[in-house]
């Protein structure tokens, strides 16, 4: 029938029921391709061929397609063609080419096929994207090694790399391109980024929301952040403008405007 059996001259370890395995090399024509594994015992690998009536034969060889779990977990654009995707990615994954597959990709929207891929840090793990409404600055928050990248929307080049805190979790950009806030969610602490020198700004302001805060709205009709914290029953209200550096002078820094308790 179409159950073609093979007999292999050691274990394929990494066979697994429903992979696909790749035959070739066979001289009787009809067995080489890649084809649907149904069985696997130590040397015996069974595999469905939608070629009936074959010979027996020998000789040949067979090996396993590489494949790789991208993992992926946020979406995020601000452009008509083009949407961004956060892949959490894995490390050493079995039977995979890639070292790690924590990355981002680019999605274009009309042909809804992935045209590019940016390969980060393994272990970075990104969580959340934010696009700058200009179209020029892409940032990931990377919960894996504390860090946001800026990558460059055009072709996922990176421009930046900016240490954060413990855990982010979520960003937001402002509407006149100019600031990104970062919530961190492993120390409780709001972080306003300066897009054109991609740095952390200083503030005086309480920019603490609690550990366990996790997420931010961003309202561009009252320039205003909203963040969520579960943990502690409270939702931050901060003006996106208003706050002052270490100094006192100011720095267009978040400023708190009401701490509200949902219990």
């Amino acid at each position: 029938g179409s159950v073609v059996t093979l007999t292999l001259s050691v274990t394929l370890a990494s066979a697994q029921v429903g992979s696909i395995i790749n035959v070739s090399g066979v001289s009787v024509a009809g067995y080489d391709g890649s084809f649907p594994i149904t069985s696997v015992t130590g040397t015996t690998i069974q595999y469905s061929n939608s070629v009936t009536g074959l010979a027996a034969s020998s000789g040949g060889s067979v090996a396993l397609p590489s494949f790789c779990s991208y993992l992926p977990d946020f979406v995020a654009t601000t452009q008509n063609t083009t949407v961004f995707v956060a892949n959490y990615g894995a490390e050493a994954g079995s039977n995979c080419s890639q070292a790690s597959t924590d990355s981002v990709s680019l999605l274009n929207v009309a042909t809804t096929s992935m045209t590019n891929v940016a390969y980060l840090t393994p272990g970075a793990h990104p969580v959340s994207l934010t696009e700058t409404p200009n179209g020029q600055n892409l940032y990931v928050v990377n919960q894996g090694n504390n860090t946001v990248v800026n990558l460059s929307p055009t072709d996922l080049t990176t421009i930046a790399t900016i240490p954060v805190g413990n855990t982010p979790v979520w960003a937001v950009a402002r509407s006149d391109n100019q600031r990104v806030y970062v919530l961190n969610q492993g120390d409780g602490t709001l972080l306003p980024i300066d897009v054109p020198s991609n740095t952390v700004l200083t503030s005086q302001t309480n920019l603490s929301v609690g550990v366990g805060a996790n997420f931010i709205l961003y309202d561009p009709n009252l320039n205003r952040l909203y963040v969520t914290n579960p943990v502690t029953s409270t939702v931050y209200v901060y003006s996106t403008t208003g706050g002052v550096d270490a100094s006192g002078t100011a720095n267009d820094t978040p400023l708190l405007l009401s701490t509200i308790v949902m219990t």
